[in-house]
């Protein structure tokens, strides 16, 4: 394993998470300064994740054909252009721009999941909890880092819509973020890719795909990103009114300078959660114990988020706030990391199956999470939304002006149930699957384990330990083949094996 290589992913990983949460706190503002309503308000929060989901196959596929290297570089362009156009919104006083540059810069994070292709080329499977979890907190740092920077710029002026000020129109509280993102992308990220990463090189991408031959891993990725895509559904349709909730039903947030207290306890389970999983995972726990873990914990965070009724001055109140969202993140915590393993192995066990496209189903693991972070707050945000409480002398509810006491989340005590449900039959899902289908093949991965240089001068290629290792794999994946459909394929691969 490469540690320059592996140190640029993890902080890829930490950029593209940074640059979707550093707008949180203010996100919501910036869309009704410029006049968006609250029904299509989840649609443009989703939008970011609707486009990692339509990119990250894409990119998968990309990184099969062209390596992981140029489609790393292909996607900070992207996000930076799409950061570019979401500061200069404020500018243009457009609700279009704002959502376009969400868009674009949700098309360049698609990415995220060239990560889980790189740790699955480059690990050996007993040690992919491990790398995974890393990988996790990576980006667990960049959530939490995000809101903490994105509410210490609160003390920055915000001009009225109406101002002719450009300097202040470009930079103020609701466009920085996304001027500190792009900065990073340009000063640091890039060059990190450009000088520190190399494309590590895998066995299994001389053997051409046959999708007639992949038919059983193709259950297996069907049957687990669904199960993915259920839970983050749930769990984002939720988190994402962090905000509201905290807003809305506990009345914690008074003023903008308030706002870490939506964020603080989910983010910081975030990181704790992360930490103990690289340390536990797959030595003392196994990844699908992780993931039942997960499912279970969210269960518990959304009864804690119920509306009970108790007095907004009552202590317990934010308690109940603050543990619901702990245990929630924590729950997410643990399913991403169990799961995003259990996937990973899966697609190693059926590497003979996979051969060169397994860039392509690795990402189909970021394909099911993204489209469940945009069909969640999507859906959610239509039947939970804060409301004007009855008989309130105030005419309206309105979060940017912070009066939280005229204000409830309707739906609430309906919602969460109905979401928690879901969890629990997939949970009992996930086990039955387990039961039949989690242990393990016999190890039949393509892998190579290190970064191979090119043959060297001195070194005849027909001796390069990676054609040798390619032939031996060759031989692997064609064992179960009958003899009349292997041909060639097996002649090759044994004549490779037995140059040295």
């Amino acid at each position: 394993m490469s540690f320059g290589s592996s140190l640029v992913i993890n902080y890829f990983a930490f950029s593209l998470a940074l640059d979707y949460s550093i707008v949180t706190p203010t996100i919501q503002q910036l869309w009704t300064t410029l006049g968006g309503g609250p029904s299509f308000y989840g649609f443009m929060y989703g939008s970011y994740a609707l486009a990692q989901c339509v990119m990250s196959p894409l990119l998968g596929y990309i990184s099969d054909i062209k390596g992981l290297k140029f489609s790393l570089l292909l996607s900070v362009f992207l996000n930076s252009i799409g950061n570019v156009l979401y500061g200069l919104s404020f500018v243009t006083k457009s609700l279009n721009v704002m959502l376009l540059g969400r868009f674009v810069a949700g098309l360049g994070a698609g990415a995220i999941c060239l990560g889980l292709v790189y740790l699955t080329n480059i690990s050996l499977r007993e040690h992919r909890g491990k790398v995974v979890a890393g990988y996790f907190i990576a980006q667990s740092i960049g959530f939490l880092g995000g809101p903490l920077i994105g509410m210490t710029l609160t003390v920055i002026n915000t001009p009225p819509l109406n101002s002719t000020a450009l300097p202040s129109r470009v930079v103020n509280l609701f466009t920085v973020p996304s001027w500190v993102t792009f900065i990073n992308g340009l000063t640091f990220l890039l060059p990190c890719i450009c000088i520190g990463f190399k494309n590590p090189m895998s066995a299994h991408m001389a053997m051409k795909f046959s999708i007639k031959d992949a038919s059983e891993l193709v259950r297996h990725v069907v049957v687990q990103i669904m199960i993915i895509f259920i839970a983050v559904t749930c769990f984002w349709g939720v988190t994402s009114d962090t905000f509201v909730l905290a807003f809305g039903q506990y009345h914690i947030i008074t003023s903008k300078q308030d706002n870490w207290k939506a964020f603080v306890s989910g983010g910081l389970s975030f990181v704790i959660t992360g930490i103990v999983l690289k340390v536990t995972i797959q030595r003392r726990i196994s990844a699908a114990l992780y993931t039942i873990l997960g499912l279970s914990f969210q269960v518990l965070g959304f009864m804690l988020l119920l509306d009970y009724n108790i007095h907004i001055n009552s202590p317990p109140n934010g308690w109940f706030f603050h543990s619901g969202m702990a245990l929630a993140y924590s729950g997410s915590a643990c399913f991403f990391v169990g799961s995003g393993t259990y996937f990973s192995v899966k697609v190693t066990d059926f590497s003979y199956q996979a051969r060169n496209r397994r860039g392509f189903f690795l990402c189909l693991f970021n394909f099911a999470e993204a489209l469940g972070r945009f069909v969640g707050p999507c859906v959610v945000s239509i039947v939970m939304y804060i409301e004007k409480r009855r008989k309130q002398v105030i005419d309206d509810c309105k979060p940017r002006e912070f009066i939280s006491k005229a204000c409830h989340i309707k739906n609430v005590n309906i919602v969460l149930p109905v979401l928690a449900g879901i969890l629990i039959f997939l949970t009992i899902m996930f086990i039955l699957y387990h039961l039949r289908h989690g242990k393990w093949q016999i190890d039949l991965s393509l892998l190579g384990n290190l970064e191979v240089p090119p043959p060297s001068l001195t070194q005849p290629a027909d001796t390069h330990p990676a054609i040798v290792e390619r032939g031996r794999l060759r031989l692997a994946s064609l064992q179960d083949q009958p003899i009349r459909e292997r041909g060639d394929s097996f002649v090759e691969g044994f004549e490779e094996l037995t140059l040295t």
